[in-house]
């Protein structure tokens, strides 16, 4: 069956994730049941990873901005102390 949707943005808001995935701890990427591995990744699923729907999917746009900005952030600061680490 197939549904019609107004915007690309639209359909991918109203996608409905299916039960008895996980969200990876590293990169947030939502990975179907049985996957051992982050499709993105290729993190193993451990502990940290949380099970069911990913919340960043359900947050207002305003927070997922905020949260991406943290992320890059966060990256670029760990990159930043590995190349002084280097030095």
């Amino acid at each position: 069956m197939s549904t019609k949707c107004d915007s690309e943005a639209h359909c991918l808001r109203s996608f409905d994730f299916p039960e008895g995935g996980w969200e990876c701890s590293t990169c947030s990427n939502y990975n179907f049941k049985g996957r051992k591995q982050c499709y993105r990744c290729k993190k193993d699923f451990s502990q940290n990873d949380m099970q069911g729907k990913p919340k960043h999917m359900l947050m207002q746009d305003e927070e997922k901005a905020a949260l991406k900005a943290s992320k890059i952030l966060a990256r670029k600061q760990r990159n930043f102390k590995r190349n002084k680490q280097r030095e």
